[in-house]
């Protein structure tokens, strides 16, 4: 299991987009060109992949922000 840094967050997390686009702390991600249902399931399958951190929809759906999704991810990892 890779340790789980912002900076590597974010960049895993833009390998996903199919545009180039912008991503930092603020970036509220629901708003993204690339954003559909399937980003949804395959940001669920990178965190898992990456992070063997297991999340329901639910806490990228609760989220607004990279970085709130950052911190839950995180979070979730230590319950």
């Amino acid at each position: 299991m890779e340790k789980i840094t912002f900076d590597d967050f974010i960049i895993n997390f833009k390998v996903l987009l199919l545009e180039d686009e912008l991503i930092k702390e603020d970036t509220f991600f629901k708003k993204l060109k690339s954003w559909d249902s399937l980003f949804v399931l395959e940001l669920i399958m990178m965190i898992d992949e990456k992070y063997n951190i297991k999340i329901p929809p639910e806490i990228i759906n609760g989220s607004n922000t990279v970085s709130e999704l950052y911190n839950k991810v995180i979070n979730h990892n230590n319950e």
